[in-house]
């Protein structure tokens, strides 16, 4: 222990460090560039008429999707912009001000320099780095080893690799801010506590708290780390008067939510998001599985969108995996939780301030605040361990098994972390970069001008939908609407009925899994189902054991030849091809298979 005191024997050594290589595993991010949702808030900033930002209470409607208004969403769609199968209650507004005026800043300086962005957002985190080095000091000063915690627990979290999706998609910029406020609630929140800091303070922290709500939903985290706070940490001897010190924030809890809902902000019919107040059934059907598998996400660095790509028939098994994994390193922690105040905190404020988290499917970019915990639990564990390393003869299987568990985590936390960090915060231009090269590859030339767009069989209509805003975002001729068809790479059979009407067939549902964020669980199809739009007409003919439809007709309002339409398929390979429809009264066989998108 002496050589760790000695290495950390400066407060801000290990602090610089753990900015210098944070930075260095980060540099990534600065060839990221725009990807995803960059896009509707690029359309919105400079000023792209091709989305019309939702008239709601927020500055220029950056995260304001969809209103939960019919007429709003059918007009999305009809502007190709949504697919045809969205439900019409479909809402997504966040209430981001803080946010909006940060990324607002971004495109008045270097609307088109994407590094320039990123490195907006790298400051941020160093900020929150510097901050959270004083959260650390002031919590853990005096205490056993607390030099050795403090460096580690800056260490783990600069180079946690929870933290790389964040930094490296620029419209996540919101986490990055709500992160500083929440940091600055809890050390004000410390220092009252704890010192001769006056009552001004007291009120200091719930005002961070309340900017933190205004820059990210994801704030709501701070809270769960509030009230372990008040239960473990705070120096008042009755638990009610530290229960009841917290109303400050429950009152800025109670006008951050009845401002939010009183002026039309929140979620519903949106299978990523779950809004326990409007759904709560499939908020509690989901929570338990939601959970376990952020906190594995805390433990083990896994992303948790990995999880995302488990087999719907293998997840009870995945659940027992880490129910398994998570109990092992519960009772590893046992005996740190038994005799440090510090530690119960943090491991029950993580606990508490996952719940929030659990309402979004589960992601990495969901741990990003929780992570303020995370970091030193894991050092506080890491040294109670080390401290106590004589007494580990390996004689018993029981503290042989236990040496490896927290092996696994000093080696989880660093070099498999920092080995992540840099590919994570690389990864949205891995998972988004080939949808742009598709969207460029989609073979428009100047005659769609004045044309409706019909897009048969592409790999994902979340994607194929992106098509009339890429376009438009640079400068390429876009058509009168774009409609996508079929949404799953399948085998399709395409019966042409009359001059305006095909009946599309598949041996796989039209609507491929990944599409159905568009729909909640229960809005299922069922036959004889009509989506009417202005331009086309689609009605459900049969769905599968599932209510997915696997036959639908699609009659447009005007004769499907090339004077009105612009058609592309994909057949056969990754490449479209611009298409010609069947004669009408006959029909035709077109199949792609993508095992990537199985």
């Amino acid at each position: 222990m002496k050589i760790l005191n000695n290495t950390f024997s400066r407060h801000y050594g290990p602090l610089a460090f753990a900015i210098v290589v944070s930075c260095l595993l980060l540099t990534p991010i600065f060839k990221v560039g725009f990807q995803n949702d960059d896009f509707h808030i690029r359309a919105i900033l400079l000023d792209k008429d091709i989305v019309k930002p939702i008239d709601d209470a927020s500055l220029f409607g950056l995260f304001s999707f969809f209103s939960g208004e019919p007429s709003q969403i059918v007009a999305k769609i009809e502007s190709g912009l949504a697919p045809w199968f969205s439900s019409k209650s479909i809402k997504l507004q966040f209430f981001r001000p803080i946010t909006e005026m940060n990324i607002w800043l971004d495109y008045w300086l270097w609307p088109n320099t994407a590094p320039l962005m990123h490195l907006h957002g790298l400051l941020w985190f160093i900020a929150g780095l510097v901050l959270l080095h004083c959260l650390y000091k002031n919590i853990y000063h005096g205490s056993d080893h607390y030099k050795v915690i403090l460096g580690l627990a800056i260490i783990i979290y600069a180079i946690d690799s929870n933290h790389g999706l964040v930094l490296g998609w620029l419209c996540q910029r919101g986490s990055l801010i709500a992160n500083v406020f929440c940091i600055l609630a809890l050390i004000f929140h410390h220092k009252y506590q704890h010192t001769s800091y006056t009552h001004i303070h007291y009120y200091i922290a719930p005002i961070f708290s309340f900017l933190g709500l205004l820059s990210a939903e994801a704030s709501l985290s701070l809270f769960g780390f509030l009230l372990s706070y008040a239960i473990f940490l705070s120096s008042d001897n009755s638990l009610f008067i530290r229960l009841l010190r917290l109303w400050p924030y429950g009152i800025v809890l109670l006008i951050w939510y009845a401002m939010y809902q009183s002026i039309g902000f929140g979620t519903s019919g949106f299978a990523s998001y779950i809004n326990p107040v409007n759904e709560p059934q499939a908020f509690i059907a989901n929570f338990p599985s939601r959970l376990l598998l952020l906190l594995t996400g805390i433990w083990s660095n896994i992303p948790a969108e990995f999880f995302q790509l488990i087999k719907s028939e293998d997840k009870t098994n995945l659940l027992i995996i880490v129910s398994i994994y998570l109990l092992v390193m519960t009772l590893v922690s046992l005996p740190i939780l038994r005799t440090s105040s510090s530690a119960r905190f943090w491991f029950f404020g993580i606990l508490i301030a996952l719940i929030p988290n659990t309402m979004v499917i589960y992601g990495s970019r969901m741990l990003f605040i929780t992570s303020i915990g995370a970091a030193p639990f894991i050092a506080e564990l890491l040294v109670w361990y080390w401290v106590r390393r004589s007494q580990f003869t390996f004689k018993s299987l029981v503290k042989l098994l236990t040496a490896a568990a927290v092996v696994l985590q000093l080696l989880t936390h660093t070099v498999f972390s920092a080995f992540l960090l840099p590919i994570i915060s690389f990864s949205p231009y891995i998972r988004w970069e080939p949808g742009k090269t598709f969207l460029e590859s989609i073979p428009i030339d100047d005659t769609v001008k004045g044309k409706d767009i019909i897009l048969l069989n592409p790999p994902l209509a979340s994607l194929a939908i992106q098509t009339t805003m890429y376009r438009h975002l640079h400068d390429k001729p876009i058509g009168d609407a774009n409609w996508v068809l079929a949404s799953h790479p399948n085998e399709l059979n395409i019966k042409r009925l009359d001059e305006s009407s095909i009946l599309l067939t598949g041996t796989k549902p039209l609507v491929s899994k990944n599409d159905w964020t568009f729909r909640t669980a229960n809005d299922l199809f069922t036959v004889g189902d009509t989506f009417k739009y202005n331009g086309m007409t689609a009605k459900i003919e049969q769905v599968n054991q599932d209510s997915q439809p696997m036959s639908v007709t699609f009659t447009f309002d005007a004769p499907l030849i090339d004077k009105n339409f612009y058609i592309i398929a994909w057949v056969d390979s990754n490449t479209p091809i611009k298409y010609e429809l069947p004669s009408p009264n006959s029909s035709v066989d077109i199949a792609w298979n993508n095992i990537f998108l199985e």
